[in-house]
């Protein structure tokens, strides 16, 4: 049946407690954007037959290329010297899709039909208890439907949905994490430099945290300068993430990301910050523009067409960018950028680094 009250941890460790145990539900349903969860699972469910008995009980299906019935007739076959037998099926979705029939003399293109959908409820309402067929998608299964509904309420069904965790709550995970897979703990400093190092990829996350558990005493919390030394930094930031940061007026993370944008470039630093200047000069021209625009009284749709911005989208986010920095900011800002264009182009002895973070400091002052 459905999980929708808990957190990605707690359903994660409900459903490996329940298949560690020997206990396994006849039919999973395990949904959602975020794989890490799924791929691991699906690995528990896997690990219920020993090595030798998993060529004759364990059968790894894609929806994109099985028809409903012939997934049926699997499921519904019984193990050979062995008292369950396993059924992978990803890409559920793909059940649905027209599919080119594989039989020799039938290259009709092939889709599940209404009564092949009633075949799989019936297995559904009905499972074989000699199988435990496990099917996994990014969609979840549409709750408006029969199907929908015969798979999230249905007592036979353990349905599951991991919805990427948000970045903001990316050190709260961290710190679930460690204290339920690791039994440590780690200060939500530590974990908030690790998100900012690693983002949103769980696999890293985890993998980097089993590292820092192995190497860090059992006794001891996991701080902030542990993460420094031992995790490696693998997300690259974007001007883009940069430009966000600094229009949050967060002068900590501003300096941050472009410290990891130097860490990461494949140039110099001066090069890079030349790119970032001419980046932020595009910006802050078209906020200015915009500004000068709007202290006119000319209406959205004329200064949209003034600035030479079609997106809407784009256009709504200037519009709110122009908001940020007040337009009498607008002469001190591109005087910062030209000084640090020269800086950078060699007028300066100042290393690219110290150029940037002066830079930023002035466009935040």
């Amino acid at each position: 049946m459905a999980k929708k009250s808990q957190d990605s941890i707690s359903l994660y460790q409900n459903l490996v407690n329940e298949i560690g145990a020997g206990k396994p539900a006849p039919v999973y349903f395990l949904c959602g954007e975020e794989s890490f969860f799924t791929d691991a699972l699906q690995d528990q469910i896997q690990s219920l037959l020993p090595a030798d008995l998993k060529d004759f009980n364990m059968d790894i299906l894609y929806g994109t290329e099985q028809s409903i019935d012939k997934l049926i007739s699997v499921a519904r076959s019984y193990p050979m010297m062995s008292e369950k037998r396993i059924v992978i099926l990803r890409e559920f979705s793909g059940l649905f899709q027209a599919k080119r029939n594989s039989e020799p003399g039938e290259d009709e293109d092939q889709e599940s039909t209404p009564a092949a959908t009633e075949l799989l409820i019936g297995y559904l309402n009905n499972p074989n208890p000699t199988t435990v067929i496990a099917f996994f998608d990014q969609k979840p299964p549409n709750a408006g439907t029969k199907l929908g509904k015969s798979i999230i309420n249905n007592d036979n069904v353990r349905y599951a949905r991991f919805d990427p965790i948000p970045e903001e709550r990316l050190p709260e995970w961290i710190i679930e994490w460690t204290r339920s897979q690791h039994q440590r703990n780690i200060e939500p400093a530590a974990a908030q430099v690790m998100a900012r190092m690693i983002g949103s990829d769980l696999t890293m996350v985890s993998k980097e945290l089993d590292k820092l558990c192995t190497f860090k005493d059992t006794s001891q919390v996991i701080n902030p300068d542990d993460v420094r030394k031992l995790v490696t930094v693998s997300r690259e930031y974007s001007v883009f993430e940069l430009k966000e940061a600094l229009f949050s007026r967060n002068i900590t993370k501003t300096l941050w990301v472009a410290e990891q944008i130097l860490h990461t470039s494949k140039t110099t630093d001066a090069g890079e910050v030349i790119r970032i200047v001419a980046f932020f000069y595009s910006v802050f021209t078209n906020i200015w523009q915009i500004q000068r625009l709007t202290q006119k009284g000319l209406p959205s749709s004329q200064i949209k067409e003034t600035v030479g911005v079609k997106n809407d989208w784009y256009f709504k986010n200037l519009l709110k960018d122009s908001r940020v920095f007040p337009y009498e900011s607008m002469p001190l800002i591109f005087e910062a950028l030209l000084d640090a264009d020269r800086a950078a182009k060699g007028m300066s002895r100042m290393e690219g680094r110290d150029i940037l973070f002066l830079l930023l400091r002035r466009i935040l002052t």
